[in-house]
């Protein structure tokens, strides 16, 4: 239970904790261990974490990073990115993430379709807005 009042001790080592694993997902992208400080970043479950992994990979590494990543991310990696392009002006760097994760897990995701519907639905309506946008123009 959570109060108004001072900080308990548990509550600052937990601040210390996580203020230090911020530290080393920094550190790590720092040292360009991109899929790392992705992993990372979705363990910590923390968007503004994640979004700062997504965006420090270099477009030329994007495949390897996307090749590399563990199963066990693969769904909610592919929803960050499906809600990523519904509010990112940075299209081409969102397609070529989307490309290279299903062409480097498209078979687990097709054994798995049930379990990835939602994400690919989500993915799919991104894809369709980016192609009306693109119509339009």
């Amino acid at each position: 239970m959570h109060t108004d009042g001072p900080l308990s001790v548990s509550d600052l080592f937990t601040n210390s904790i996580f203020r230090n694993i911020v530290i080393s997902l920094l550190a790590t992208l720092g040292r360009r261990e991109f899929l790392k400080a992705l992993v990372m970043a979705f363990r910590l479950n923390e968007r503004p974490l994640i979004q700062q992994a997504y965006e420090a990979v270099p477009r030329a590494d994007i495949r390897l990073v996307a090749r590399g990543l563990p199963s066990v991310y693969v769904g909610p990696f592919l929803r960050f990115v499906a809600e990523h392009m519904e509010r990112s002006p940075h299209v081409e760097f969102d397609l070529l993430w989307a490309s290279a994760l299903l062409g480097a897990h498209g078979r687990h995701l097709r054994d798995r379709a049930g379990e990835y519907a939602s994400v690919l639905r989500a993915l799919q309506k991104g894809l369709v807005e980016f192609e009306q946008l693109i119509s339009r123009l």
